[in-house]
């Protein structure tokens, strides 16, 4: 059920009742350069496509705060919210499972201080019998005081006291701070710019959880990244005879390339499987002098959804999620 709240116009502390909490405009606050593009691949740095780059096969999503007249709509605000998470299904990703997180992201657009902040924390929950709903908590990360926290598109980063273990669906949140005059935001993405609805959530003060789509008709993602160990080899070593690899673009609508920078040479070949791990497509792109290649994916008869596609040069493998999205 939405939370329904009127603001009297003779009174604005009285509360009634509105069809939807409301919200106001979106301010733009780009998140820098350097943290779409880090040393790890994207991928070590669990993000919604909505986030990543469109070089490097994403959305590329405009970011920043949605304000609202009680506050933020991904921080704190007059309703007195206590969470805001992002979901992740690893499955859906194209990531296999289980995983291990060892430590969260945050990119926060927005926050104030007291006299004396206060620390916040994140915290990973499984995912209830449902796979969709917030459940057990599984580990509240080391605290950061708040003014540590980064505000200015700089990412803040959050240490858990042991690896946190997950299975294949799980939340990431922000525990927002409660001290009078201590507040954040959490950067998000423009509405509508998303890969999966509804991923985006929140605690309300009766520590009851609910969708950002259904409290505020907002269909976004939340930038608070898991930085995973991922249980398939998602990097090579350069002494294994590839450099760089890149899938572009991703989603794709019906084409896309692999961009391979080999730096010995070596057979090359691709496979993609789907959900199931069934083969759908299987090409052998021969023997490749060391250099940059790219290679053309024709995907116009693969059917919509997650799949694998997995690179096989020599004796060694890199393993790319892939999204496949016929907008017809």
């Amino acid at each position: 059920m939405v939370r329904v709240v009127f603001i009297s116009f003779l009174l604005l502390a009285a509360k009634t009742s509105w069809s939807q909490r409301p919200y106001g405009a979106f301010e733009n606050l780009a998140i820098k350069n350097e943290l779409l593009v880090t040393e790890r691949d994207y991928l070590d740095t669990l993000k919604p496509a909505s986030f990543v780059s469109q070089n490097e096969g994403g959305y590329g999503c405009f970011t920043g705060v949605y304000n609202a007249d009680s506050g933020y709509v991904s921080g704190n605000n007059d309703y007195g919210d206590l969470e805001k998470a992002q979901f992740y299904n690893l499955s859906e990703m194209g990531i296999a499972t289980p995983a291990t997180i060892t430590g969260t992201i945050v990119y926060f657009g927005l926050k104030t201080l007291s006299a004396t902040p206060t620390d916040i924390f994140v915290r990973i929950y499984e995912a209830d019998s449902s796979g969709v709903n917030p459940g057990n908590l599984l580990m509240t990360s080391n605290a950061v005081n708040l003014i540590s926290v980064n505000a200015d598109g700089v990412g803040t980063t959050f240490t858990f006291p042991a690896p946190v273990n997950v299975t294949n669906s799980f939340f990431v949140s922000v525990v927002l701070p409660q001290q009078s005059g201590d507040t954040v935001a959490v950067m998000s993405t423009l509405d509508d710019c998303r890969v999966f609805s509804g991923w985006s959530w929140e605690q309300w003060s009766n520590g009851t959880w609910h969708t950002l789509l259904n409290s505020w008709i907002l269909d976004i993602d939340l930038a608070i990244f898991p930085i995973m160990d991922l249980p398939f080899n998602i990097g090579i070593e350069e002494s294994a005879g590839i450099g760089s690899t890149m899938l572009i673009p991703n989603p794709s609508s019906g084409f896309a390339f692999l961009k391979i920078d080999l730096l010995t040479a070596e057979k090359v070949s691709y496979k993609i499987f789907d959900n199931y791990g069934r083969l759908i497509i299987s090409e052998n792109s021969g023997f490749l002098q060391p250099g940059i290649h790219q290679i053309d994916l024709n995907l116009l008869t693969v059917k919509n959804g997650i799949y694998q596609v997995v690179i096989e040069a020599g004796s060694r493998q890199i393993h790319k999620p892939l999204l496949i999205f016929h907008d017809r």
